[in-house]
């Protein structure tokens, strides 16, 4: 690992729009039915009134009532108790009562442009809006950029290029912006970490780590902690290497802690106490993204299980196979765990037990995402719809 200050951030790869711009374990492949923790057979059953389609693929125990629609709007996820989400080649924010807070112009003289899902595109301060963006334009690279728009208004600030092919993890604190990046070339050893002044508009340290996949990056009293292949620990004001730990990939924050899948075990890092706390042996090679809620966490894999660990006990309190590949970090909201299979069918499950609440055909990419906020779940390709989840039937 090298660190190095930059004056004036990397040759080529910070440009400020001219006001011009802005005009424009492996998994079983049986089909036996999965059980839970005590053994029990957890195949959903038909409900006596679930709305079954003529194909059979349908199924709505809980009620789920239109609240608002927003066309277009897609790879939603939730920030700061909205709703975040592209529509075309910009970002839309929109309140939990549907009402569009901003809808970014990025002036993208390439026109389309793309951006990930589940927020790791995506961070902001009191004063901006980090959006990673991918532009599909004429050249033959494509360099990643963060537009920076005002966080207010959505109007767009600036755009920064940072010369690399995808920006994976982003998060901002104070005056500075911390994202990890993956280089051009696949056969590069190195990607950097860098931190980028928003005042001076150029970047004030970089450190290279030898992967070319960095994941997932937050930053917490000083400390930026950025998974490369290991988890990395960088003092925020230098760059300079703190500590590493494990064989890490994505990780997911939950207030102080993250928590973190590296193939057969689920662990958690205090960032308090900066150390690893806990570790739990599983059986599957779950995907690289989790949730946890109440000391449970919420995984899948690629073979289409669905699982609710127990993180005090290490025990699968239950376990459903979907009918599709699992990508993605399931979403739980209100009791349910919402997940997409790869035939883009859209799952609600009871957190509780992993009953089938909702089942529903959807026309979404294979890559795009449920999203949910305090009993409301927007649905998209072709709904494009907030729902109510009602609980009567439950």
């Amino acid at each position: 690992m090298a660190s190095l200050a930059i004056g004036g951030g990397l040759a080529g790869c910070m440009q400020p729009l001219l006001e011009e711009a802005g005009d424009g374990g492996q998994a079983s492949t049986d089909d036996e039915p999965a059980t839970d923790s005590t053994g029990t057979d957890t195949e959903p059953q038909p409900e006596a009134d679930s709305d079954e389609s003529d194909e059979g693929d349908t199924i709505e125990a809980v009620d789920l009532s239109p609240a608002w629609d927003v066309d277009g709007l897609n790879r939603v996820f939730v920030d700061d108790g909205q709703f975040v989400g592209r529509n075309s080649g910009d970002v839309t924010i929109v309140s939990w009562d549907g009402d569009v807070v901003w809808e970014s112009q990025s002036g993208d003289p390439d026109g389309y442009s793309e951006w990930p899902n589940d927020g790791r595109g995506f961070a902001r301060t009191d004063d901006y809006v980090f959006v990673h963006y991918l532009s599909w334009g004429i050249e033959e690279e494509y360099p990643a950029c963060v537009y920076v728009f005002d966080a207010d208004t959505g109007e767009l600030e600036w755009r920064h290029d940072t010369g690399a092919d995808r920006v994976y993890g982003m998060d901002a604190v104070g005056d500075r912006l911390y994202y990890a990046a993956r280089p051009f070339d696949r056969d590069e050893t190195e990607s950097p970490i860098r931190a980028y002044d928003l005042d001076d508009r150029e970047i004030v340290w970089e450190s290279r780590f030898s992967t070319n996949d960095p994941w997932s990056l937050t930053v917490h009293d000083g400390h930026v902690y950025a998974t490369t292949g290991r988890m990395r620990v960088l003092d925020a004001a230098s760059g300079d290497l703190v500590a590493e730990h494990g064989n890490w990939f994505a990780f997911h924050r939950e207030n102080e802690t993250l928590y973190f899948e590296d193939g057969d075990t689920i662990g958690a890092y205090d960032l308090v106490a900066d150390e690893r706390t806990m570790e739990v042996s599983v059986d599957h090679g779950y995907s690289r993204d989790l949730t946890v809620v109440a000391n449970r966490a919420y995984v899948s894999d690629t073979n289409g299980y669905l699982s609710a660990i127990d993180l005090e006990t290490g025990t699968v309190r239950w376990e459903e196979r979907l009918d599709g590949s699992l990508s993605g970090r399931p979403i739980v909201d209100s009791g349910i765990v919402w997940a997409y299979d790869a035939t883009s069918v859209l799952w609600g499950l009871d957190a509780d037990d992993g009953s089938v609440l909702v089942r529903r055909s959807t026309e979404a990419d294979g890559d795009d995402r449920v999203s949910a906020l305090d009993g409301r779940v927007f649905v998209p390709d072709p709904y494009y719809t907030a729902y109510d989840v009602g609980e009567d039937e439950r």
